[in-house]
This record gives structure tokens, C-alpha cells and sequence, in this order.
């Protein structure tokens, strides 16, 4: 609860840990997650994400040729790179901790929403009451 646990310094993709185990930025990585956020909102799918990322010959977190979609998407939602970071947000815990300014952002707060507005403007699948419907139109994940 005070923001102390080794959770909120989990290392993701453009983290680095400092010696004391903080998060700090890795400007190599942190550069490839703003061009991932903005080819996003420039309207490229996931799919599209992943062929660019190996048409420019940029390695994966695991340091493999292709990036998976599981990576892309939890990138795309992932509060840590606006410095937030939420713990136990969707699990079976009655308690979720959420602290702000926990580090440094890569991604400045506006662009991460609206990357989180069109990633629900695109899905297939719209909630109505308790029950999740799919939606007439669909979204190619072609592009």
C-alpha cells in the first residue's frame, strides 16, 4: 500500500533497472515503443505493427525476429508507460494499488489515450448491459 513493493519496479519493455532497482528509461527501447504508439494511431493494426517492426530489423523484448501480437497489445495498455502503475487491476484480489509518477513516462498521457480510444473504437466486440455483443461492422486487422 505505501508504494514500496519490488511490483511497481517490474521491468517492461523500455525500462532499464537502476542499482537500486528503480526504473529508469532505455532510450534504445523507448524509442521503438513511441514508434510503435504512434504507427498505432497512424492507423496501423497489430499485424501491421509486426511487419513493420521486422521490416526495420527491430528485435522482439525476447530478442527473437518477430514480435509476438500478446507483446504489442500488452504495450499498448500498459499504464507503466505513462509512469502509472496499477497492481492487481484485474485479477481475482479484492484490492487493486495504484500509484502515479511511480517513473519516468516514455509516452506523454494524451497520446497514451488516445492509443486506449481507438483501440476500443477498432475492437469488434461492444459491451451492452453485463453482455459483450459484436459489433455489425468489422475492423480489418490487415493494414
Amino acid at each position: 500500500m505505501d508504494g514500496t513493493s519490488k511490483l511497481y519496479h517490474r521491468k517492461c519493455y523500455g525500462y532499464d533497472h537502476d542499482k537500486e532497482g528503480l526504473l529508469i528509461v532505455n532510450e534504445e527501447q523507448a524509442k521503438v515503443v513511441r514508434q510503435i504508439f504512434a504507427w498505432y494511431l497512424e492507423g496501423k493494426s497489430i499485424v501491421g505493427l509486426i511487419k513493420l517492426l521486422e521490416k526495420n530489423h527491430i528485435p522482439s523484448p525476447r530478442g527473437k525476429a518477430k514480435w509476438s501480437k500478446r507483446a504489442l497489445e500488452t504495450m499498448l495498455s500498459n499504464e507503466k508507460y505513462i509512469g502509472k502503475v496499477h497492481l492487481f487491476k484485474n485479477n481475482e484480489y479484492e484490492d487493486s494499488y495504484f500509484k502515479e509518477n511511480n517513473h519516468t513516462a516514455i509516452i506523454p498521457e494524451y497520446v497514451f489515450d488516445k492509443v486506449q480510444n481507438e483501440k476500443n473504437r477498432r475492437s469488434n466486440v461492444v459491451r451492452i448491459g453485463e453482455e459483450d455483443v459484436r459489433k455489425n461492422s468489422r475492423y480489418s486487422s490487415k493494414e
